[in-house]
């Protein structure tokens, strides 16, 4: 038991030991993105250890979402695989603005076009799809795209149709607490 205690006390001390499993998980990406991220690791230093480069992998694509669906702005963060993976997916973005639905789909994300309920206030931007108003996404409205660019609110348009793409089932949002996100393309209050 006395081993089994200072080999816990050593592991947290010691960052190797928790690099071993990536503390962000791999997300499924297209095709494309997997070779832009395959680029970004084969350009690490081979004296890198296997697990850092699996966390790079997995920063780097997660990072490269967040680029893709923000195509202005820039990341906070000093982590290289961070910061080279939103700038790839602007990058990227920018380049195939054809490519959004296949991107979105390789990330996981589903096409939906629905009519439901849109929530904002402190710390909370949820849409409640249809009559479920149990079931509330975090609402995203992705970037450079005609939701971006209309001047919709939910103060004028409470009941919107929502265009867009439907995460995976996963924790987002404040705090982790939505079961899904949309990132909302297209918005209109009519009918």
């Amino acid at each position: 038991m006395r081993i089994f205690i200072a080999l816990l006390i050593f592991c947290t001390a010691m960052p190797l030991c928790s690099a071993r499993t990536p503390s962000t998980r791999l997300l499924p990406a297209s095709e494309e993105v997997q070779s832009i991220a395959k680029q970004y690791v084969d350009s690490l230093a081979k004296s890198t250890p296997p697990e850092l480069v699996d966390q790079a992998r997995a920063d780097f694509i997660w990072s490269f979402l967040e680029g893709f669906t923000n195509s202005e702005g820039a990341v906070g963060s000093s982590k290289d695989a961070v910061s080279k993976g939103f700038e790839a997916g602007q990058k990227y973005r920018h380049k195939n603005p054809g490519m959004l639905a296949h991107t979105m789909t390789g990330f996981g994300y589903t096409a939906i076009d629905v009519k439901g309920t849109w929530q904002t206030g402190p710390e909370l931007s949820g849409f409640a799809p249809g009559k479920q108003r149990n079931a509330i996404w975090w609402l995203s409205i992705l970037g450079n795209s005609p939701a971006a660019k209309s001047d919709i609110s939910p103060e004028h348009c409470p009941r919107p149709n929502i265009a867009g793409f439907l995460s995976p089932a996963g924790r987002y949002g404040h705090m982790g607490g939505f079961t899904h996100e949309v990132f909302v393309y297209e918005m209109n209050c009519g009918g």
